[in-house]
């Protein structure tokens, strides 16, 4: 009976290395197709970030140009407006479908500040830099410590933005 309890022990121990090869060659299989499946994920992510920052700096290049043209004291054309209009209505669907919420509150909070009567052009002007910091945080710079002045630093001339602080306190306190 030794020799029976040899074999079946041998037999099992066999027995237990193919069943552990399997399994791993199982495992192995698993993670090449997961990491295939991943890597698809992936690329397609960043395909949808390029095209999200591709759209993001359109809008951004579309409010530039209606903020450069009004700063260099130039009327706009009918044509511009309508332009600018066009484009504007082009991208929006892009915000719907690409954006995170934050961004897309951000842009509506802007559009309604834009067309209030009354604002201030730091209302205005500071409704499109928190529009611009959430599109940054969206485009993948969560922890971004910019506040809406340091972007419209870059935006304006030297001491417009005193100017117009000053303009928007006078305002609201009269």
């Amino acid at each position: 009976m030794d020799i029976v309890s040899v074999l079946v022990d041998n037999a099992f121990s066999i027995l237990i290395v193919i069943i552990q090869f399997l399994l791993y060659r199982k495992l192995e299989n698993n993670k090449k197709e997961f990491q295939k499946e991943l890597d698809k994920h992936n690329i397609e992510y960043s395909e949808i970030q390029m095209k999200k920052i591709e759209k993001f700096n359109e809008l951004i290049q579309c409010y530039l140009d209606l903020l450069n043209t009004s700063k260099n004291n130039k009327n706009l054309s009918d044509e511009k407006l309508k332009e600018l209009g066009e484009k504007y209505n082009e991208l929006k669907p892009y915000l719907f479908i690409y954006s995170s919420d934050e961004t897309v509150k951000e842009f509506n909070k802007h559009t309604k500040t834009m067309s209030k009567p009354g604002n201030t052009n730091y209302e205005t002007l500071g409704a499109f830099a928190d529009l611009i910091i959430a599109l940054r945080k969206d485009a993948g710079y969560d922890g971004t410590k910019l506040h809406k002045d340091d972007l419209l630093e870059m935006m304006l001339k030297p001491g417009e933005l005193e100017k117009c602080k000053l303009d928007h306190k006078l305002k609201k306190a009269a």
